[in-house]
């Protein structure tokens, strides 16, 4: 009697199981109406014919939904996570080539039996992996040919005599395991129990057969290709329910192999199997894998992903790559050679993430993991004019970039010139402090210019306790040189100090005219050089009203300014030349508007050029706020202007008035006449005008906020867009500071927005509602908005729906950062 191998009986997963999450849906094929043969290869171009397999209809039971225990994980179909099953250890597994007849999981309802696979019986099935069904364990009592596999157990393996692998297929599609030529398309006359079925005579001198279809969708003659759906499983032939049976053979001699080869302990029972016939050693889907490490990059409204090919395409070649990102699903497809894609129309300063995923002939692979999350926007660089760090100055630089880390640069320059640059490392999402006074030294006026590697926002903190002058202000970098900076606000009346700081950033010197404009219908022109690299300062209050071709910005002389005591003073910087940068810093020397005395003082950059729109999303008329509207008309025609107030619960007031040619205004906010009238909460304000002009926001106020009293003063250039993104570098809500964001919404639609604040211990997600036309104020220190108290630093992100302006104003009581500030956030 022939030794037979201890082995036991399986299938790969109970009836009923779920398909994966990832299943390939079948699609519907119709066969072709005609096949024209082609010139029979030379692979197939064979003496040998089929021979008899001595196939015969199976005993009573209903084969086709019998299902009992788990093959191994090694030997298990793809299934849930992914579509590789770990190979299995063969001996030898040089002849792979087969991939699986159908696209998901799959019940295995019988196996191949390695001992006799040629339909006797001999009471053994024997499992490629050296475990076996045995007719003296028990014979199930439904189905004569399957046998336990323990003494008395009830986990049949079937079945008896198996030349092949019964799936589960119920009238479903079936694929060509590889590519080859179809000598068989109907019935076997040898083997007429296989139904109408398929053969397949491949290259390498195998063959595969597809027995029991319900319909065929090739010809004998033609050749297909791996993946190619060639046919419907279905129950004809000697068959007892629907299924596919699958079987793989060595054509020369029509000796049934199995795909699994051996992997027993002992030798196999079956001599003349030829190894693991599957194309990597482990049985897969004719799908793709996932692609593998997509790494994002950000752009400008534009992300760079790249990825790297699967490890297995599925036996084929990947024809397309789809790149998504999330959120938004914006998504671009390229042919299956590359491995990078730009994705466009992405929102700067929102967060995305993407996934790739690919598609062979035969059909889509799962998604790749998650890509790195990336912000798109520009790599800016901000310059700061203004700079001190004499006595009782402090200065510092916070650096942030939301959606990666890199290194940044800062160039400084002093009266003396361009310090050599430095490099500052940036951790993703983490703002750095950097202390201007420790960088440059002592004493110095200093302008900088940050560059950041990629999206991001610097802000610059000026603090001030000097005996005279006591207070903070901050403001975001501009983002770009210009040959005109307009300046709205300004007076040398002797209770104000105002400056101009002229930063040039150029290897060459620059010719900078100072065209003022001021209430007592002067207009002089002053003219100066800034030298190559440097930065220097002019004091506004020393001169006088005559034009001076060239003045002396400094010094004893000093004589770029227009003197004092003129109440309104504007003016623009216009070189003639190369861009520069200008601001203008301006303090408050002791003076009351009516709640006390102020000494704080506010900084801000000029216009780059007049506008026709200007919005303020910060402003209040309550009692202890002093807010102006300082409008300068540098054009040679009078300007018509609209000013529209809104209030939090939606009001809007309208009023007009005119600003003359080559002239400034001021606007009480708090006056009914041009303003929007006393006692107001919160109020916003848009400024249209009938031609180009500037327009900024000066506040002063003496009020008693929770720690103590502020006495400051802040100032805004308004904005000329709205966004929909906007970054503040730092925020506070220790003891003593006083944060809030104002946000102004003048559209027709309400807008949803979402508020991220990012702490040190982790993210705070509000949201809110801003109605049309309205203007909300959110206080950080609050638990249902805000972040509540005790948090000593963070940086803000807002996101909105719709087109809005965000501020955010800032009154601080603690001694070395007292004062007022008010900051318009950076829109990437």
């Amino acid at each position: 009697m022939k030794r037979k191998v201890l082995i036991c009986v399986a299938t790969l997963l109970a009836a009923g199981s779920a398909l994966p999450a990832h299943a390939a849906a079948t699609p519907a094929v119709a066969a072709p109406a005609s096949a024209s043969a082609v010139p029979v290869p030379a692979y197939a171009q064979h003496a040998s014919t089929v021979k008899d397999e001595h196939l015969v209809a199976p005993p009573p039971g209903v084969r086709s939904t019998k299902v009992s225990v788990r093959l191994p994980a090694s030997a298990s179909f793809p299934q849930m996570s992914g579509r590789v099953a770990p190979a299995v250890a063969t001996a030898n597994s040089p002849n792979g080539f087969l991939t699986i007849p159908f696209l998901s999981w799959k019940s295995i309802n019988s196996v191949f039996d390695h001992c006799n696979p040629d339909y006797t019986l001999d009471n053994w099935v024997c499992r490629f992996d050296g475990v076996n069904g045995y007719k003296g364990n028990g014979v199930d009592p439904s189905f004569s040919r399957g046998y336990a596999t323990t003494p008395g157990g009830s986990n049949f393996l079937y079945y008896d005599g198996h030349n092949g692998w019964d799936f589960g297929l119920y009238y479903e599609n079936v694929y060509a395991s590889a590519e080859g030529y179809v000598r068989i398309a109907g019935i076997d006359s040898v083997n007429p129990c296989f139904g109408t079925n398929i053969v397949i005579d491949h290259p390498n001198g195998f063959s595969t057969r597809y027995a029991h279809l319900n319909a065929l969708y090739v010809s004998a003659g033609q050749t297909v290709t791996r993946g190619q759906v060639i046919g419907q499983s279905g129950n004809t032939g000697c068959s007892s329910g629907a299924h596919l049976h699958w079987g793989a053979y060595v054509t020369s001699s029509w000796t049934a192999i199995d795909p699994y080869g051996w992997s027993g302990a002992v030798a196999d029972p079956w001599p003349a199997d030829a190894g693991s016939l599957w194309l990597t050693s482990s049985p897969q889907y004719p799908l793709p894998d996932a692609a593998t490490g997509p790494t994002a990059v950000a752009g400008n409204g534009s992300a760079l992903v790249t990825w790297q090919a699967p490890a297995f395409t599925g036996g084929l070649p990947i024809t397309t790559y789809t790149v998504t990102a999330s959120p938004g699903g914006a998504s671009v497809s390229v042919p299956g050679a590359q491995t990078s894609a730009t994705v466009p129309g992405l929102t700067n300063g929102v967060s995305y993430t993407f996934r790739v995923s690919d598609v062979n002939a035969v059909g889509a692979g799962p998604d790749s993991s998650d890509s790195n999350a990336i912000i798109p926007g520009v790599a800016p660089t901000f310059y700061f004019s203004e700079g001190y760090t004499g006595t009782g100055f402090t200065e510092t630089l916070t650096l942030l970039m939301p959606g990666q880390a890199g290194n940044a640069t800062i160039d400084y320059y002093t009266e003396n010139g361009h310090l050599p640059t430095s490099t500052v490392a940036l951790s993703a999402g983490l703002p750095l402090v950097i202390n201007v006074n420790a960088a440059v030294g002592p004493n110095h006026m200093v302008s900088a210019k940050v560059s950041l590697p990629g999206p991001g926002v610097a802000e610059r903190a000026m603090h001030f306790n000097t005996g005279t002058w006591r207070g903070s202000s901050n403001l975001v970098g501009a983002t770009r040189t210009s040959t005109e900076w307009d300046f709205a606000e300004g007076s040398t009346l002797s209770v104000f100090s105002e400056y101009l700081s002229l930063q040039n950033p150029n290897d060459t010197p620059v010719t900078v005219d100072l065209n003022y404009m001021t209430d007592i219908n002067a207009h002089p022109t002053k003219t100066l050089i800034v030298p190559a690299g440097s930065r220097l300062t002019v004091d506004v209050a020393r001169g006088d009203v005559s034009t001076n071709a060239s003045c002396v910005p400094s010094g004893a002389g000093a004589n770029c300014g227009v003197g004092g005591g003129i109440t309104g003073v504007s003016v623009q910087v216009k070189s003639r030349t190369l861009p520069i940068v200008a601001e203008r810093p301006f303090y408050v020397n002791g003076y009351s508007f009516g709640s006390g005395p102020i000494r704080d003082g506010h900084d801000a950059f000029g216009a780059t050029a007049p506008a026709t729109l200007w919005y303020f999303a910060e402003g209040t008329t309550q009692n202890g706020f002093n807010e102006y509207l300082s409008l300068q008309n540098p054009g040679s025609t009078p300007a018509s202007v609209t000013l529209t107030y809104l209030n939090p619960l939606g009001g809007a007031t309208t009023k007009s008035l005119t600003i003359k040619a080559a002239s400034r205004t001021t606007v009480i906010v708090a006056d009914p006449v041009n303003g929007a009238g006393p006692g107001l909460l919160g109020v916003s304000v848009t400024v249209s005008a009938s031609q180009p002009i500037v327009a900024e926001r000066p506040m002063y106020m003496v009020v008693n906020f929770p720690g103590g009293t502020v006495a400051g003063a802040t100032d805004v250039l308004g904005a000329t867009s709205l966004g929909k993104v906007f970054w503040f570098a730092t925020a506070s809500t220790q003891s003593g500071e006083n944060d809030y964001l104002t946000l102004q919404n003048p559209g027709q639609t309400a807008a949803n927005v979402t508020i991220t604040y990012h702490t040190l211990s982790g993210l705070i997600n509000r949201t809110l509602v801003v109605g049309a036309s309205t203007r909300t104020t959110v206080a950080l220190s609050d638990n249902g908005v805000g972040t509540g108290p005790g948090f000593v630093t963070f940086w803000v992100q807002v996101l909105s729906d719709q087109p809005m302006l965000v501020e955010k104003p800032s009154y601080s009581s603690i001694v070395n950062v007292s004062g007022a500030t008010d900051t318009i956030g950076y829109v990437p």
